[in-house]
């Protein structure tokens, strides 16, 4: 047999890799390039959101802070029914115009939160000074529900201290909206009868007094209490109250345009006066007690005479003294035909006398009266 050199002969030789050793890849491969790019996009989201947490918390705190230095208490928790502390000490002056933008933010950061939140789980697991109060205000104040109430026994809401700070609010917002509304008027008809001798001028003086007045009570009352209340309640006090703010500007400046081209004296822009023109006073406080006469009655038809009687016997009370006690002024003296708010009044009165006749009749047939 003739032998074979492997080493000269011209037949090719296999090789065998050996499949137990693969061929790892070079560092400049895609694998290496896009493991970390993932991570680092994934620590990326991650501080993201770390990042944003810290910012709406921060934000909350500084307005917190910032409502502290002004006099007023701890910022309140959550959004509706969130609650914080009395205030800490006594305002001097409107701070509602400085919470504005805190407030907003905070808002819009809260509702993003909430939709965060949402999101991981499904994912993962005053009167001028020397005066009293009228009969039955107090009595009616105590009877009035509200909707913030809890519910108790029989249906029946409970009231807390927070209801207390709702109803004065409501009442200082009620005042402040019927002086806005009469401001209106009176500087529509000065712009229809634009003289010097115009007797709407006087009529605008006293009432831009007035509104100014109520404007500093409804501030006042809003920067003493609404760090007790959520976010969006807040929202909501702070710009009624800002309508009055911006109605009080607007009249100052109509004023202010008219007092420059007749030679008159232009009022102050924000002093707010010591006392009330009476004519204001009774247009203000009449008002607000045919509105809970209104109110009461409203109750009765709704719900009968369980639970109603005791609200409408006290604002049948309230409204008939300020019926008499307007009725007592107009007999002390004359007045001129041409005093646009006394006009007001005394059709404010006749429309007061009538709700207090139907009022009486109901307490007369329900046993709550007697025939003098």
């Amino acid at each position: 047999m003739e032998n074979v050199d492997v080493y000269t002969t011209d037949t090719s030789v296999l090789h065998y890799e050996d499949f137990n050793h693969q061929i790892k890849p070079r560092r400049s491969s895609l694998s290496f390039r896009v493991i970390p790019g993932v991570l680092v996009c994934l620590a990326l989201v991650f501080m993201l959101r770390f990042c944003y947490r810290v910012i709406v918390s921060r934000s909350l705190y500084i307005g917190g802070n910032r409502r502290l230095a002004s006099g007023g208490g701890t910022s309140g928790e959550g959004d509706d029914e969130g609650k914080g502390d009395e205030q800490c000490s006594p305002i001097s002056t409107p701070t509602e115009d400085d919470e504005t933008e805190a407030l907003q933010a905070a808002a819009a950061a809260a509702a993003a939160m909430e939709r965060i939140s949402l999101a991981d789980q499904q994912v993962g697991p005053q009167i001028p000074s020397g005066e009293q109060a009228s009969p039955g205000a107090t009595a009616g104040a105590q009877g009035h529900s509200h909707e913030h109430g809890a519910a108790g026994i029989e249906g029946e809401p409970t009231r807390s201290p927070l209801d207390d700070v709702r109803e004065q609010r409501e009442k200082h917002l009620r005042a402040l909206k019927q002086v806005s509304d009469l401001m209106n008027e009176g500087l529509a008809a000065l712009g229809a009868d634009w003289t010097p001798s115009s007797p709407h001028w006087p009529f605008c003086q006293v009432v831009f007094d007035a509104l100014k007045y109520y404007l500093g009570k409804a501030s006042d009352h809003f920067n003493t209490h609404n760090q007790r209340f959520g976010t969006r309640e807040r929202l909501k006090w702070l710009n009624r109250v800002h309508d009055g703010r911006d109605a009080s500007g607007v009249a100052w400046n109509i004023l202010s345009a008219f007092a420059s081209e007749f030679g008159n004296v232009a009022p102050h822009p924000e002093q707010i006066p010591d006392e009330l023109d009476f004519r204001a006073y009774f247009y203000v406080n009449m008002h607000e007690a045919s509105w809970k006469l209104k109110e009461a009655m409203d109750r009765y038809k709704e719900r009968g005479p369980r639970g109603t009687l005791e609200d409408l016997k006290a604002a049948f009370k309230e409204c008939s003294y300020w019926v008499r006690d307007f009725t007592g002024i107009m007999w002390r003296g004359p007045r001129r035909k041409d005093d646009f708010l006394i006009n007001k009044l005394l059709s404010l009165s006749v429309s007061m006398e009538n709700e207090t006749r139907r009022a009486e009749r109901i307490l007369l047939d329900e046993g709550q009266l007697r025939l003098r």
